[in-house]
Order: structure tokens, then sequence, then C-alpha cells
């Protein structure tokens, strides 16, 4: 599993409380994680969702490098075919 260190925490409220959240592109991470663990295309499909919904506030650079380093380039070519790396598998 994967070991992240959120060093970009992003602070919000709700309901006036402030909390904390991980940035959207850890969470994108934790998908692909589990689509390597044989997660289902729900992950997939959050991760596309998530790129539409936002795509100017997602670090796609920060996104491209942890996915090389982390082993999952393979993951992220599929569910993002414009992210470089090698081609996707089917």
């Amino acid at each position: 599993m994967l070991e992240l260190e959120v060093s970009r925490p992003n602070r919000t409220r709700i309901s006036g409380i402030p909390v904390w959240l991980a940035p959207a592109e850890y969470v994108i991470l934790w998908k692909l994680e589990f689509l390597r663990e044989g997660g289902g295309e729900k992950h997939a499909r959050d991760i596309r969702g998530m790129l539409a919904v936002s795509p100017d506030e997602i670090d796609r650079t920060f996104l491209d490098q942890d996915a090389t380093r982390l082993g999952l380039t393979r993951f992220w070519r599929n569910v993002c075919p414009d992210a470089p790396g090698p081609p996707s598998e089917p």
C-alpha cells in the first residue's frame, strides 16, 4: 500500500469548522494504487471525474512524476491517455 506524506494539505471550512483535506493529487494516487491492487472501474471513473471537474486545479506534472516514482504509470495512462509514459495497455 502507498505511504504518502501529505506535504500539501488543503485547509478549508465545513460548517464553519476548519478542516485539512488531502490534495486531489494524493486522492488520485491512492485511487491508482487501488486499481493496481485489483480495484474496480469505480476508481478510474472517479479519477476521470476529478480531472474533468477541476482540470486547472490538479497538478498534472506532480501526478506524472509520482505515478512514475510509485510504479503507477500504466494505471495513470489507462485513466488519462494523454499522460506521459509508455502506451497504455488494453
